[in-house]
């Protein structure tokens, strides 16, 4: 999600939680090792797919216990803005498996981005314009490495990436109880 010399890794722990100081700490003192291999973005290699592997992450994430699979009066219809990037991928298809119908919106994943890639209302007008020109239900709306997500309303309003993680929190605590 940023240009080509400057891409990197996320890296998680293994509860799927970013490393504190502590773990990073250990982490960089691996990977400076006189050993270690570094390469520029020129050198990477090949892409390498795997199989699967966006139909295995849409499994996880709709098994999740918060997520309530509703008996829709009618298939809600969504547009969603994948960002030329993996959120194009990945949301699509988990929305159709809920029942929605999805309208795509720059879900080819090619990096050759459209808009400003932060999910806020400055950046969503063609997500926003696609909403009330198909009657959607509402649009999604990704950075393109798809850890943030805007909600755009029927009315092609933004709600900003920070109410969306708001809502998302309420239905959360709503169900389980605790920090």
């Amino acid at each position: 999600h940023n240009p080509a010399a400057w891409n990197a890794l996320k890296l998680l722990g293994p509860l799927g939680e970013f490393l504190d100081a502590d773990a990073s700490q250990r982490y960089l003192a691996g990977v400076g090792a006189a050993n270690a291999p570094w390469v520029t973005h020129e050198a990477l290699g090949a892409l390498r797919v795997t199989p699967g592997a966006v139909e295995s992450q849409v499994r996880r994430a709709l098994a999740h216990p918060a997520l309530e699979r509703a008996a829709w009066p009618r298939a809600p219809r969504v547009v969603v803005d994948g960002c030329r990037s993996v959120g194009g991928l990945s949301t699509p298809a988990a929305l159709r498996e809920l029942g929605c119908e999805v309208i795509e919106l720059d879900c080819q994943v090619d990096g050759q981005w459209k808009r400003g890639l932060e999910p806020t209302p400055e950046n969503l007008g063609a997500l926003g314009r696609a909403v009330v020109e198909s009657g959607a239900d509402f649009g999604v709306a990704h950075d393109p490495d798809a850890d943030r997500c805007a909600i755009v309303g029927k009315d092609g309003v933004p709600l900003g990436e920070e109410a969306t993680l708001a809502l998302a929190v309420q239905v959360v605590l709503a169900r389980r109880k605790g920090p």
